[in-house]
């Protein structure tokens, strides 16, 4: 910075400078009036600084401390001047730190009223300036571990989406599993995240990412009964969303994990062990299978050219009537058919409990509750149950065309039984009605139903 005790040009034998910033008084009256203005619309030009980080905190500090000095002042920068320009304003920079001294000195009276005003200006100037250069130093320093801290906690973001990435490409992908085989790396993602993220709360487009991120994480930890192999719409946009984010934060502080914290790198990398030896175990499973298909296709085919030609079917007896109505019964207790109108029509249960299939609503004595659009399988586990109250539902019948799951060989009795818990979960603000949901299971078999009207109805 030219400082005010500094006569001397600093023109042509000064070596080459970056861009500097001059301090321009903006009162066009407070000039030299001798001399033609290096800018016409303001006055005389009273310093020139060359350090940028000061000269930010410098009008910083004036918007605070000093406001009627502040808006007294214009500032141009040296890159947006023509040569005759930049060396009229060079010229006023000299003249005023020689007015300062004269001032100083006792060489210069108050009687030019111009003259009294830029030397003012400058001094004013000058004061900040040195007070403002006993606390640089700290500022610049906590600037530093502010940008350092910044870029770790945009690096281990970036490392975290990275390893939810992995999980997804880990999935075995035979259909649903809950809970998901690699929840709990999910969750202490998320623990690591609530760390991290709050630090990049300034960064665009942190609002929407951040929130879809979490989304995307606890898709992962409680994942939907009819959710599929494949992504829906909604899943691709909370992708979206958050690999802007990513996008955002890559090009603004880097990629790469050198500026992570060493006890944050070990737990990432523990987490992406843990995550390589279950993808490992999804493919040996799957090669397994590959090829225990293939030998079962050769067996046929081996079975094919030496078994003889097949006998004609013997016809058997016709059953009885009674036997005949009581098969049929079965098959229809199995299948427990709800009729395509019902699915668009109000259904009172009875006991205060109507379900709306058209709003996926319920009401309980007057008491509402939504099924959100992610909860689609909830809503119509809870309608099939409700059609067939009082009576054990089986498995089977939920994976049929209009139930929750779309399994061809049926629903597991741990899926079932998870997906009754989280019904009675979700409807806690009804606890009688989640309290009428039951469930029995074991691996073989699993049944559920709605027990309605319980025993002492209510909300």
């Amino acid at each position: 910075m030219t400082t005010l005790g500094d006569r001397s040009a600093r023109l042509g034998n000064s070596p080459a400078r970056t861009s500097t910033v001059f301090i321009v008084a903006k009162d066009p009256e407070t000039h030299f009036g001798d001399t033609r203005p290096a800018f016409s619309k303001h006055g005389a030009v009273v310093l020139e600084v060359d350090d940028p980080q000061l000269m930010e905190h410098l009008l910083g500090m004036l918007a605070e401390e000093d406001p009627e000095l502040a808006s007294s002042i214009v500032t141009v920068s040296s890159r947006d001047l023509t040569p005759a320009c930049l060396l009229r304003a060079r010229k006023d920079v000299e003249r005023t730190a020689g007015v300062v001294y004269a001032v100083e000195c006792g060489e210069l009276h108050d009687r030019n009223n111009s003259f009294a005003s830029i030397s003012r200006l400058a001094f004013q100037l000058n004061r900040h300036i040195e007070d403002l250069k006993t606390v640089l130093p700290d500022i610049l320093r906590n600037a530093e571990l502010k940008a350092s801290e910044i870029q770790r906690c945009s690096q281990t973001v970036l490392e975290c989406w990275r390893l939810i990435g992995a999980i997804n490409s880990a999935s075995s992908g035979h259909g649903l599993q809950i809970p998901h085989p690699l929840a709990k790396e999910a969750e202490r993602i998320r623990m690591q995240l609530e760390q991290s993220l709050p630090t990049l709360a300034h960064v665009k487009h942190f609002e929407s990412g951040s929130a879809a991120l979490d989304a995307v994480i606890e898709s992962i930890v409680t994942p939907e009964p009819d959710s599929g192999p494949f992504i829906d719409d909604y899943e691709l946009s909370l992708y979206q969303k958050t690999e802007r984010l990513m996008t955002r934060l890559a090009a603004e502080y880097g990629e790469g994990t050198e500026h992570i914290d060493r006890g944050v790198r070990d737990r990432l990398n523990q987490i992406e062990q843990r995550i390589a030896r279950h993808a490992k175990r999804v493919e040996a499973a799957k090669e397994r299978d590959d090829a225990a298909r293939r030998e079962a296709a050769q067996q046929r085919l081996a079975e094919s050219v030496k078994a003889p030609p097949p006998k004609a079917p013997v016809p058997e007896a016709p059953a009885s009537r009674a036997e005949a109505r009581s098969t049929a019964k079965v098959h229809a207790d199995e299948e427990m058919p709800i009729e395509e109108a019902d699915w668009a029509k109000r259904f009172d249960v009875g006991a205060g409990l109507v379900i709306d299939p058209a709003q996926r609503s319920v009401t309980l004595n007057g008491k509402p509750y939504s099924f959100g659009k992610r909860s689609v399988a909830r809503f119509k586990l809870l309608f099939i149950l409700a059609k067939h109250r009082n009576r054990w539902v089986p498995a089977k019948r939920l994976s049929q065309p209009d139930g929750p799951w779309r399994e061809k060989d049926g629903v597991t009795p741990s899926t079932l039984n998870s997906a009754v818990s989280r019904l009675r979960a979700s409807l806690k603000e009804l606890p009688a009605l989640a309290k009428a949901l039951e469930c029995q299971s074991n691996e073989l078999h699993g049944h559920a139903r709605l027990q309605w009207p319980p025993e002492s109805s209510g909300d």
